[in-house]
């Protein structure tokens, strides 16, 4: 996801409830990274390392671990996300040790992009006209 003046962001939805209890401290342990957990839409993980340059692509690779669950309803504080922007050696987001997921039935089977702007009315809406292009995905399951 991206904010004002190509500022990104990765924005997910997992059971805050179900992190481990020094979550809020390993929020601050992170160099170099924003953590808003708003409780209400989803937790915000900005770096300033990672802009959206207009009319540039933009090289982005994503690996998920997910948690194991050792009884239906109780995850396991062991799943892990990294994502890289445009060729870091190392990951611009690294979190680790947290619960993606509740029950083993929960399992990745796709990709999906939703292009928007935020907000629930017309207020949000862009001036003008706006596009975003993608390209080049590459989906693995190991």
């Amino acid at each position: 996801m991206w904010r004002a003046n190509g500022v990104g962001e990765l924005y997910l939805y997992f059971p805050m409830s179900d992190q481990v209890p020094d979550f809020s401290q390993w929020k601050k342990s992170q160099n170099n990274v924003d953590i808003d957990t708003n409780g209400i839409y989803g937790v915000s993980f900005r770096n300033s390392d990672f802009v959206f340059k207009r009319n540039q692509w933009t090289t982005m690779r994503q690996r998920v671990h997910l948690n194991s669950v050792r009884s239906s309803g109780h995850g396991n504080p062991d799943g892990w996300l990294a994502v890289w922007f445009d060729g870091a050696k190392s990951p611009t987001f690294n979190i680790t040790n947290v619960v993606l997921r509740k029950y083993s039935d929960v399992h990745i089977n796709g990709i999906f992009i939703n292009t928007f702007f935020g907000g629930h009315d017309s207020s949000w809406a862009p001036p003008h006209d706006t596009y975003t292009l993608y390209r080049n995905f590459h989906f693995k399951v190991n």
